[in-house]
């Protein structure tokens, strides 16, 4: 009978322990977790398919419960419903009776969070403009769901906006804290987030820097794209030892035909150092080209930057390229092939045309900072040839009415390309 409760304690413990997770923080990585999600960073009205479960409150409040959209587990045990507070906590614990947490954000575990919650504890949605928005993106079965903290405030810096998200992962049940956007309308941009999971009331992970962790953005506050975007993952299970991903594929989108080198850059998501492996590419439905990388030194989180010995003999047309490591360290199995591979469309021309750039600016005569912005950017571009560049300028009716030049073309220009500031230049 001793050995019967003995064996039983061993396999609820082995339970126990598969059932935790490993974290792996992700730093200006210049992508969103799975790349799926290309969205630009802006107010919930300004980007197709987001839906807001909850608005702006001038207290703490938790949403609505929400229905997770696919089968999902938190530490191992099946969630079906979640809600979220407007101080940046998301708990599967939907029947808590614990009240949203304040604003005034702490170190995990801590008692005022509900045990299965994820935390980007210390925003705040009271501003006008802020929202908490859900969209699923992708098809199953490796769908995500974002939970966004849109446009969100911060609570001792009226001046701040902030972007921070949760990604469920299906099928991995991975959890990535993405930070997407943190900028001031004027000031310094300082915030601390609480960034990790709570388990109970007594086991959490938390990620290096909380309660303190700042947002990786401020630098780049007005790129409202993924490009300047760091994420958090927390993966269920212990961390395996051999891991590669390729995280991405760095050709240009069009390239002209004959022969092309395949780059990239591959990750080390295991725990043992990449010092040799098998680089794989293949094009559509073709034939695996493979060759050996070794003599290199990769640790556990870096990345290795990598071309491939064999060139690519690109045809006119639009092709599917495949990239993915195998034999790690000789003979080495990657046990998550989740990661394994990373896919990118490429077009192959029969000719290439030199573009001309065009840059769209947005300016208002009632705006102080415009003019001199305007100085800086004729200072560049008079020096050029005027048949090498377009500049199309839009007059704006803010931050005052007035300027002579305003239309309403121009407005309608501001709104069709999401623009929320003035005196910025887009080149395309």
């Amino acid at each position: 009978m001793k050995k019967i409760f003995l064996l039983l304690g061993l396999t609820i413990g082995s339970f126990l322990t598969q059932a935790q997770y490993w974290q792996l923080p992700n730093i200006s990585i210049g992508q969103n977790p799975g790349g799926l999600n290309t969205d630009i960073e802006e107010p919930i009205g300004g980007v197709t398919g987001w839906t807001s479960i909850q608005a702006t409150s001038a207290t703490p409040v938790w949403s609505a419960t929400q229905t997770l959209p696919f089968p999902f587990q938190f530490n191992g045990a099946a969630v079906t419903q979640y809600k979220v507070s407007t101080s940046g906590v998301l708990t599967f614990d939907v029947t808590t009776g614990l009240a949203a947490p304040s604003v005034t954000n702490a170190a995990l575990p801590n008692a005022a969070i509900p045990d299965k919650s994820i935390c980007a504890w210390g925003v705040t949605c009271t501003g006008a403009n802020d929202n908490i928005a859900t969209k699923t993106f992708g098809t199953a079965p490796n769908r995500q769901l974002w939970i966004q903290f849109s446009s969100a405030s911060y609570p001792t810096n009226a001046n701040i906006f902030t972007y921070w998200a949760f990604v469920l992962d299906e099928t991995t049940n991975k959890i990535h804290i993405v930070d997407q956007r943190t900028a001031a309308s004027s000031g310094a941009t300082v915030l601390s987030i609480t960034a990790g999971i709570q388990i109970t009331a007594s086991s959490a992970i938390s990620v290096a820097g909380s309660p303190a962790l700042a947002s990786t953005t401020t630098a780049t506050a007005g790129d409202d794209t993924y490009i300047d975007n760091t994420y958090y993952t927390f993966t269920p299970g212990t961390q395996p030892a051999f891991d590669m991903s390729v995280t991405g594929i760095t050709n240009q989108q069009f390239v002209p035909a004959g022969n092309n080198s395949i780059t990239g850059t591959i990750r080390n998501y295991g725990t043992t150092t990449i010092t040799s492996f098998a680089l794989n590419y293949k094009i559509d439905a073709g034939s695996t080209v493979t060759s050996t990388i070794s003599s290199v030194n990769i640790p556990t989180g870096s990345s290795y930057t990598f071309t491939h010995p064999t060139q690519w003999n690109a045809t006119i047309g639009t092709h599917t390229v495949d990239v993915w490591a195998t034999n790690l360290n000789g003979s080495n199995v990657d046990t998550d092939p989740s990661n394994d591979h990373k896919i990118k469309s490429i077009s192959v021309l029969s000719e290439n045309v030199q573009r001309i750039p065009l840059f769209e600016v947005f300016t208002s005569s009632t705006c102080p900072p415009c003019n001199p912005g305007n100085t800086n950017y004729h200072s560049i571009v008079d020096t050029k040839p005027a048949g090498d560049f377009v500049t199309i300028k839009y007059q704006q009716d803010f931050p005052g009415t007035g300027d002579p030049y305003c239309t309403s073309r121009g407005r309608k220009q501001k709104k069709y390309t999401l623009c929320n500031q003035l005196n910025p230049s887009y080149g395309n």
